[in-house]
Formats: structure tokens, C-alpha cells, sequence
């Protein structure tokens, strides 16, 4: 999803809070983000700041009318039960979380081994000048199954940790007012006896977990799946209203040409003296 900013997530506890879309509004202010002590570190593990790639990901793509959505979020830990259709409060989330990392990571200040399924939210204002134009969520990867909602409305789901995806928000925004994004993740590599699908454009792969840990166990003494949102970065754009087409062309090589019977190849070579007939 495009959003102004690449995102990626963490998780943390409190489970209870995210069974019902009902259950009692509860306010926790989020223990402040602080970058967690890895087992290898550097002197820059703790230089890193809380603004760490303001650029727009894909400069190819870069459009005047949009929003980085990297920095600060705020997340928790959900039950592995809970329903990822009901989300939390948002004010019930209790860590902030470092987007983009992975929550296994010490810069994502969560520091999470554990964690398979997990909420993040954010807030952010749409300028009321984006009122004509399509408003777009882009995600540059989410592990490994993410459920978007924009102010408690579902718009958008994804299965597939490698790719990116895009969700319109248009009709879900709040223009010129506080809008909340929320999102469940869901790492289901870390439960393990299951096989579990790996999408690669037209073709898919399975294979099961456990059979992945037991090949990688046997030369390290612990191997934890990075779980999580992970993404390079999450932002959002203002896009024109309406169809647009654009013309795609792939350069194919002339494999003719490089047959070992061409005499051009020869002859080239001669003339640059790297070739001996």
C-alpha cells in the first residue's frame, strides 16, 4: 500500500484489548520509543534517530502531492485468536515502534522473538487541497499477512511478505482531520508443522516451516523468522482523479546474435587484439 511512507511493524502485549470492537476504551500512554540493546551492535545502532529514510522510496514514482509515513508508530502484541476484523482502540496500543524494522530487531525498539500476529497504528492529516484526487496507501512489503483499515473501516488485505501493494483510501479519509490507519499482521511462518504458501507473481511455492528449521538448526543455535511488519517504507499520495494509460516496453536480447558461428563476434575480437584465430 502507498502511503506517504514506507511502514514496517512491531508487536507487543496486551491482548485483551483486542478481542472486540466493543470492549471498553482504554487510554495507555505507549512506553516511549528507545532502541533496544541487540546482541551485536555498533556505535551507530543508537545514532539511527526516529526519521530514518525521508526520501521517497521509488524517485521513479514521485509525485508532488504525497506523505511519508515513516517514523514513530505505535504497537502490540494481539492474541493469535483474536479476530483480525475487530480491531483495538488505538489508544489501548502501549509501545511505539520504529517503521520501517522488524519487531525481532533492536532499532524497531521492540525487540520481539516471539510475536506472530500484532497491531500498529498510525495518525495522519490529509490536506483538504487533495479533496479532487485519488488518495493511495502504498506498502513496500508486509510480513507476512496484513489487514488495513483506514478509520475503523477494512480497505485493504495482503498475503505475501515480498511485494508491495496499494490500497485507495479515497473514500475513507477524513480531509483536513486527524484520520487513523490501523493494521493487523499476522506471521504465520513462526507457527510451525504448518506448509504455507509463497506467492511469486504467476507461481507459487510450498513448503513447510518445520522442515526449513530443522535444516537451519543444525548449523546455528537459534533461527528467528523476522516477523512482523517489516517493509522498506510506507507512504501517501495524492493521485489525479481518473483513468490513466502508460505504455510498458520489455528489451528482449537477440540470443541469434551471440551463436558461437557468428563471425562478427570473431572479428570483433580480433580488432581489439583480445583474440588469437
Amino acid at each position: 500500500m502507498q502511503i506517504v511512507q514506507r511502514v514496517a511493524l512491531g508487536s507487543m502485549s496486551l491482548s485483551h484489548f483486542f478481542g472486540s470492537t466493543n470492549a471498553q476504551a482504554t487510554t495507555v500512554k505507549p512506553v516511549a520509543y528507545q532502541v533496544q540493546k541487540p546482541p551485536l551492535d555498533t556505535d551507530w545502532t543508537y545514532r539511527l534517530g526516529t526519521n530514518p529514510w525521508p526520501e521517497h522510496p521509488r524517485p521513479q514514482l514521485h509525485r508532488e502531492h504525497w506523505l511519508n509515513l515513516n517514523g514513530i508508530w505505535t504497537y502490540d502484541r494481539a492474541g493469535v485468536t483474536d479476530n483480525p476484523l475487530e480491531p483495538p482502540q488505538a489508544e489501548a496500543l502501549s509501545r511505539e515502534v520504529m517503521i520501517p524494522s522488524c519487531v525481532e530487531s533492536g532499532l524497531s525498539g521492540i525487540q520481539d522473538l516471539d510475536a506472530t500476529a500484532m497491531w500498529f497504528v498510525r495518525h495522519f492529516k490529509v490536506p483538504d487541497i487533495w479533496k479532487k484526487r485519488k488518495v493511495l496507501l502504498h506498502f513496500e512489503a508486509v510480513d507476512y499477512e496484513a489487514t488495513v483499515f483506514m478509520n475503523n473501516v477494512k480497505v485493504g488485505h495482503n498475503v505475501g511478505g515480498y511485494f508491495r501493494f496499494t490500497v485507495d483510501i479515497t473514500r475513507n479519509v477524513l480531509w483536513g482531520q486527524d484520520n487513523k490507519f490501523l493494521w493487523d499482521v499476522h506471521q504465520a511462518i513462526d507457527q510451525m508443522n504448518q506448509t504455507y504458501e509463497i506467492k511469486a507473481d504467476l507461481e507459487s511455492y510450498n513448503y513447510r516451516a518445520s522442515v526449513l528449521f530443522r535444516e537451519l538448526t543444525e548449523q546455528v543455535e537459534r533461527y528467528a523468522c523476522s516477523g512482523g511488519v517489516w517493509t522498506q517504507t510506507a507512504d501517501v499520495e495524492g493521485e489525479v482523479n481518473g483513468l490513466y494509460t502508460y505504455d510498458r516496453r520489455v528489451l528482449r536480447p537477440n540470443v541469434d546474435q551471440w551463436k558461437r558461428d557468428i563471425d562478427g563476434l570473431y572479428k570483433a575480437a580480433q580488432k581489439r587484439g583480445g583474440f588469437r584465430g
